[in-house]
């Protein structure tokens, strides 16, 4: 990660490394002395104030920052700490400490339902660098996670995308690339992975902002950018090592930005100031730290024999108490022929409190092994957030004296399934051996069912899957049969919300309507409740629906900004939410401030917008016309002229398209007595500072 520096920042970054953190994911804790020394080198003695923003850690959830000094507070929230050095030496220094005490971040909860801040909201929005409005990034995001279910499923399919489809060249180090450059080229350090994702993020509705830091790694601490996507609290997200829900402590926050470049700032006043050099080391010291304890599962293989052509599947059982994305890779035993062939090495999986998890890996032994030989295969598994562990397979080459293999069969009850709605597997199982019995099991999904089996039988197992899109169910033996049999959710019910109609925008105060069309699709009617969240509370209609019926929803709003609308429909086993969002504006009050300035030819135009934006503001005055885009607060438009009492038109819309004109007259503001006397002295000085 790049940080931005005004004038001229030589960074050198230097720490002590720590013995023991092999790990840095399993840090849980660590204690820091964060050290920051500078230099300021003037070539004269010219100049009159030398003013420094510098970045320091951050106070926040996880990070306790303790430091004996005055700090700053920015639109943000960002702390900074402020130097000024008046009259300043040619050479001066200075020396900052913090001792600051960071915790891992786990997410153990979620809110259902949520607003998004006003003052978040800055955070939606596509920024220079940060380019979440260009068509490219909002089709590959919709595309990424059309299947998605939820608002963190969306974020760590997008960071694990950006994971495997960016190449990590440290190369860029000092670059910081806009996310439309990444995209197209595909290349990039932290600031490139964090600004994608960022963007990705964005484009479909998530806020999140990036975060400037470091991260101990390969022994040392280095500069480090990452992410934190808000779904009703702040989520961080490290798409360059692949973090999502949970970070270690190993990550040191020192600002946060609706861009991709935060830096400290120098200013300087005064003569020779571009030609200031300024040098910062910081120095990050590990005073202690505790590791985390990891994930439990279960690792299990569906055969405890195998021999030559046998199939089995490996299972992964986890209970998760927060939300985290995990990867697991399985490893094959190594050897000097292909011995086993996995349906891939590395699986994911999003967790959740309290839902078992389950991972799977479908296998098959080679065909070809010598006979009369016995082989031990054992395969590890490896995670960011498990210990290792293993199954091993054995395997002999040949079945002579073994009797016939079962008959297994098995059939789906649906190709085609409704979110929400059962699966069913019929199971045939027969020509048991006598000796022992033969297990049998079912696993797709999260559903994962085994049976003991002594004698022919016929199983009938049903699951509700958790996932859109297509879908496998493995069946398999423990005499080394598998089966597959494929199947697609799709998002479709017999009861359900066919179309929402609302305006995109509305204006502050006045009434608009929603309208919700139910269709059901059952034989009887269904008594429904609907509920509509709004920002003035919660509305609740009583509906008895025969084949559809259209519900009205009076809106209405008392602040402005975007606004998200939450459509609940309950009854019995029905249970469907569904989210729109909608702009409440306000008619933009805009007043003019125009004066003409004879000793600079000048005029002067002010615009103050308040109660909300002006947007397509065109400024005209006499025969010279300048734009502006959109506007909030307070702008300063120059106009070269030497016209006594020009004519000032200004037309704008409101963000309805509304049309809107003023006028006014520039007032000539001659210069007075005193502002000519500290001109002329002001002239005489420069005059004389540039003769020495």
């Amino acid at each position: 990660m790049r940080l931005s520096l005004t004038l001229m920042l030589f960074l050198v970054l230097s720490s002590i490394p720590v013995v023991g953190i092999t790990q840095p994911p399993g840090v849980s804790e660590m204690q820091l002395l964060v050290v920051n020394n500078g230099s300021v080198v003037t070539p004269t003695f010219r100049l009159e104030k030398v003013a420094l923003e510098l970045l320091m850690p951050q106070s926040s959830e996880n990070q306790v920052v303790v430091f004996e000094g005055d700090v700053k507070r920015d639109s943000l929230g960002n702390s900074w700490l402020y130097l000024e050095q008046r009259n300043p030496p040619k050479l001066f220094h200075y020396h900052e400490q913090f001792s600051v005490n960071v915790s891992e971040i786990r997410t153990t909860s979620l809110p259902e339902v949520y607003e998004i801040p006003d003052d978040l909201k800055v955070y939606l929005k596509s920024a220079e660098n940060i380019q979440s409005d260009d068509h490219g990034i909002q089709m590959l995001a919709e595309s990424l996670t059309n299947e998605s279910r939820t608002d963190f499923e969306r974020i760590a399919v997008l960071a694990a995308w950006v994971y495997d489809s960016i190449a990590y060249n440290k190369s860029m180090g000092q670059e910081s690339e806009d996310a439309k450059w990444v995209l197209e080229n595909r290349v990039g350090t932290c600031d490139e992975f964090s600004t994608l994702f960022i963007a990705l993020a964005r484009s479909v509705g998530i806020p999140a902002r990036f975060v400037a830091g470091y991260h101990y790694g390969n022994g040392r601490w280095e500069e480090h950018a990452f992410a934190e996507v808000y779904l009703g609290r702040w989520v961080p997200v490290d798409p360059t090592n692949l973090e999502v829900g949970r970070v270690d402590a190993a990550h040191l926050k020192f600002a946060v930005s609706n861009n991709n470049i935060v830096g400290s700032k120098i200013k300087t006043y005064g003569a020779d100031a571009e030609r200031v050099e300024w040098k910062s080391d910081t120095n990050i010291q590990v005073l202690n730290y505790t590791e985390n304890r990891k994930l439990d599962y279960e690792l299990s293989v569906s055969s405890d024999e195998l021999f030559s052509g046998d199939s089995a599947v490996v299972v992964l059982k986890i209970m998760s108490e927060e939300y985290v994305f995990l990867r697991a890779s399985l490893q094959p035993c190594v050897s000097d022929f292909p011995f086993v062939e996995l349906d891939g090495i590395e699986k994911d999986v999003v967790l959740e409190p309290g839902r078992e998890k389950i991972i799977y890996w479908r296998l098959k032994v080679a065909e070809d092994l010598m006979e009369n030989m016995l082989y031990t295969c054992p395969m590890v598994l490896n995670s960011r957030f498990l210990e290792p562990g293993e199954v091993v397979l054995n395997v002999t080459s040949s079945k002579s004296g073994e009797g016939e293999e079962i008959d297994l069969s098995a059939e789906l009850s649906d190709s085609k399934v409704g979110f929400g709605r059962n699966e069913t597997v019929f199971l045939h199982v027969g020509n048991i051996p006598a000796s022992k019995p033969v297990r049998v099991g079912v696993v797709s999904g999260d559903f994962f069912r085994e049976f003991s089996v002594d004698r022919e039988e016929n199983i009938v197992v049903s699951f509700r899957p958790e996932s859109l899109g297509g879908q496998k169910a493995l069946v398999y033996s423990s005499t080394g049969s598998v089966l597959t049999l494929d199947y697609v959710v799709e998002e479709f019910d017999e009861v359900f919300i066919d179309h929402i109609t609302l305006p995109s925008m509305i204006r502050l105060g006045e009434e608009g309507e929603a309208e919700v069309l139910i269709k059901n699709n059952r034989t009887t009617s269904q008594d429904l409740k609907l509920y509509t969240i709004l920002d003035l509370g919660e509305q609740i209609k009583s509906l008895s629906v025969g084949d559809q019926y259209n519900a009205r929803i009076p809106l209405k709003f008392d602040d402005v900004g975007m606004k998200l609308i939450v459509f609940r429909l309950k009854g019995g086993d029905i249970d469907i939410e569904t989210r729109r969002e909608i702009r409440v504006y306000d008619l933009p009050e805009l007043e003019i401030d125009a004066v003409y300035l004879p000793n600079k030819e000048k005029v002067v135009v002010t615009l103050t917008v308040t109660r909300d934006s002006a947007r397509n503001i065109k400024i005209k005055v006499d025969n010279e016309t300048k734009y502006l885009k959109e506007l909030f607060g307070e702008e300063t438009v120059e106009f070269d002229m030497q016209v006594v009492n020009s004519l000032v038109t200004v037309d704008y819309e409101d963000l309805a398209g509304g049309s809107y004109s003023i006028q006014t007259l520039a007032e000539t503001k001659e210069e007075g007595l005193l502002e000519k006397l500290f001109r002329a002295i002001g002239d005489f000085i420069r005059a004389l500072l540039d003769s020495f």
